[in-house]
């Protein structure tokens, strides 16, 4: 439930700032790729994992849940690697 959604909001605002903070550049761009990498590990993970073990994997949430959960990591991901990209600006400038 919300505690789901508040780890992801979190956990990937955290690692976005880290990303932006490293890269210092296009934090749109990392954000949408660490939402899409997000995306193809979970379908891989249902199919490799998902056929060993009982039951179909594909019902186990429902695809509001899954698209409302993706669409928020995403979207944290990319205001993270976006705070992180202005932080880097602003220490560079401070330091320099």
């Amino acid at each position: 439930g919300l505690g789901v959604g508040l780890a992801l909001l979190v956990g990937f605002f955290v690692a976005g700032f880290f990303v932006g903070t490293r890269v210092n550049a296009a934090p749109m761009l990392h954000g949408l790729g660490m939402g899409g990498l997000s995306l193809v590990v979970w379908f891989g993970l249902n199919l490799v994992v998902g056929s060993a073990a009982a039951g179909n994997p594909w019902d186990t949430l429902q695809a509001g849940a899954v698209v409302g959960l993706l669409a928020l990591q995403t979207a944290a991901a990319i205001v993270g690697a976006r705070a992180g990209v202005r932080f880097a600006r602003r220490a560079s400038t401070i330091a320099g």
